[in-house]
């Protein structure tokens, strides 16, 4: 049996796969401008919330305040749970009643505040107390862990206390005990 096809009904069925192909091509053509859209959206460089004039405060299991941090400008970003800062000032609250500030010009935060980078005329400052004396570290970058209320360096690092300044390039500091240890290149100058 063989079955003839009339020019027009040839027509017909060749517009109708021609459609099918032009209907399956617009629907993947919007499925891939979708995906790209999605995917647009989740990458870091498209904030979801921005915040201003923040103070955000910690406590630890017993409820003592461990961290606070201030900035007047906070942009999150849901991606990695990250955020930057605009003139940060972290607090940390030590043994000893040690409480150190730390400031910066910028700063930013992945994964919520586990790690804190901060950049631009950093400073680590701890006031006298009665237990110890007054001292300010310096550098144009370092790393705070404020859960395990340290802080670090791989950059030149300034000290400065009572009748004591230090040099040095990088440097781990212990916040809660209030040990620095200094990683190379370190002069140090005390003056009576």
């Amino acid at each position: 049996m063989t079955i003839h096809l009339t020019s027009e009904l040839k027509k017909s069925i060749l517009i109708i796969i021609l459609l099918i192909i032009s209907g399956l091509s617009t629907y993947f053509t919007l499925q891939l401008v979708k995906d790209e859209t999605k995917t647009h959206f989740n990458k870091p460089k498209n904030p979801d919330a921005f915040i201003t004039n923040i103070t955000y405060q910690e406590y630890d299991e017993q409820g003592k305040l461990h961290t606070t941090i201030k900035t007047p400008k906070l942009v999150h970003y849901s991606y990695l749970n990250s955020s930057k800062f605009e003139q940060p000032i972290i607090i940390i609250y030590g043994k000893n009643n040690d409480i150190w500030r730390i400031s910066a010009v910028h700063g930013t935060a992945d994964h919520g505040n586990k790690t804190i980078d901060l950049i631009g005329d950093v400073k680590l400052h701890r006031p006298k107390n009665a237990n110890n004396k007054a001292i300010t570290i310096t550098t144009d970058k370092a790393t705070v862990h404020p859960k395990q209320k340290t802080a670090e360096t791989t950059k030149p690092i300034n000290i400065k206390e009572q009748g004591f300044t230090a040099n040095a390039v990088g440097a781990k500091a212990d916040l809660n005990t209030g040990v620095i240890k200094l990683q190379s290149k370190v002069k140090e100058i005390y003056t009576p």
